[in-house]
């Protein structure tokens, strides 16, 4: 077994240990059978940026999983790595507790583990306090980025007057997508390696990197289908979800088609198969205007 699946059977082992060991999840097997299925699929871990320390990684990967039942919940998604949501697996409510008690069991180990690292003169005191302090501010900049995206998603389209949405669907990006998924783990990877924090120059990597993640995300949940994504093909365009493939698209669209999608978003009525293939098409059309 080589040293990368070594530490993937670790990682998968203790998120399994944290989530049934955790006093507040005993009493709901069916709740710790569905979190423990979600882990199943390793392609999508985020922890893996963190081997050099198995904890961190843990911390990191039940933060990714909290966060994205949060964002599942928002988008009323249904299929999540390739097997139903953990939302629509036991329910919104249900999932939304959840989601919490895994972002305290995430801090819970992510704690433990600066303490031990402290206690063992790894790195200075204040050095412990900046970490703590970096881990709790992604995860407030984690849930601004969802209040956000809720309050975007209620915004109604304007033909040629996209500059306000645009600016905000960059700044959820970063403070959902990027925090969580780069940032952070790039972060703790480093602090691991080296006891302290990451510089500008690798923050503003991570940042690059979690923009990109997400712009290839969205295209991808256009028009792969959902047997290579693990994610219902077309959901963005049936939930009216507004990214930065739809703003590009709204800007090089010809005037009645740009009409036509503003219309079908900002309606009340569902989006149609009919309606989600114009759109789509319109997308296709982006790659060679």
């Amino acid at each position: 077994m080589t040293r990368d699946a070594d530490f993937e059977k670790s990682l998968n082992l203790n998120l399994c240990n944290a989530v049934k060991t955790a006093e507040n999840l005993k009493q709901f097997p069916d709740i710790v059978d569905c979190i423990i299925k979600s882990f199943q699929d390793s392609s999508f871990r985020r922890g893996k940026i963190v081997a050099n320390n198995l904890n961190f990684a843990t911390s990191i990967e039940l933060f990714h999983n909290a966060a994205l039942i949060h964002d599942d919940i928002i988008d009323k998604a249904q299929i999540r790595r390739f097997q139903k949501s953990v939302p629509a697996s036991i329910g919104e409510e249900k999932a939304l507790l959840t989601a919490n008690i895994l972002y305290s069991i995430a801090f819970q180990i992510f704690k433990k583990e600066v303490n031990a690292l402290a206690n063992a003169n790894r790195f200075s005191d204040e050095n412990a306090k900046k970490i703590t302090e970096f881990y709790l501010w992604v995860f407030q900049q984690v849930q601004v980025g969802q209040l956000k995206d809720i309050k975007l998603e209620k915004e109604r389209l304007v033909l040629d007057n996209y500059e306000k949405i645009e600016t905000d669907i960059y700044d959820i990006i970063f403070k959902k997508t990027t925090t969580y998924t780069f940032i952070l783990p790039e972060a703790l990877a480093h602090f691991a390696e080296n006891g302290t924090m990451i510089s500008k120059q690798v923050y503003k990597e991570a940042s690059e990197k979690g923009f990109s993640f997400q712009i290839k995300d969205d295209w991808e949940n256009v028009f792969l289908e959902t047997d290579k994504t693990g994610k219902e093909q077309m959901s963005d365009i049936y939930s009216k979800k507004k990214t930065v493939l739809l703003i590009q698209t709204l800007k090089t669209a010809r005037s009645k088609d740009a009409q036509k999608i503003i219309a079908l978003y900002n309606s009340s009525n569902e989006i149609s198969s009919a309606d989600a293939q114009f759109i789509k098409n319109c997308m296709k059309e982006l790659e060679t205007a």
